[in-house]
């Protein structure tokens, strides 16, 4: 399984709209099953926000967008 994370920014404010995207590849031969979790972490890595958990079913040898 292979993640990539595009549209993160080095800075985010208050009140600031946070998207970013998650794209999930599964080049096994079986179906994959995947939760994902996304946090904003703060000073001294406390969560400042923290995204739904996203679960995912990657079919094989295919890819899977959140």
């Amino acid at each position: 399984m292979t993640v990539l994370v595009s549209g993160i920014q080095d800075e985010y404010r208050a009140g600031e709209p946070l998207r970013i995207n998650v794209l999930l590849n599964n080049s096994a031969p079986v179906p994959a099953v995947a939760k994902v979790r996304a946090r904003l972490m703060g000073r001294g890595q406390q969560a400042v926000v923290e995204a739904e958990v996203a679960n995912l079913t990657i079919n094989a040898d295919a890819a899977s967008n959140v």
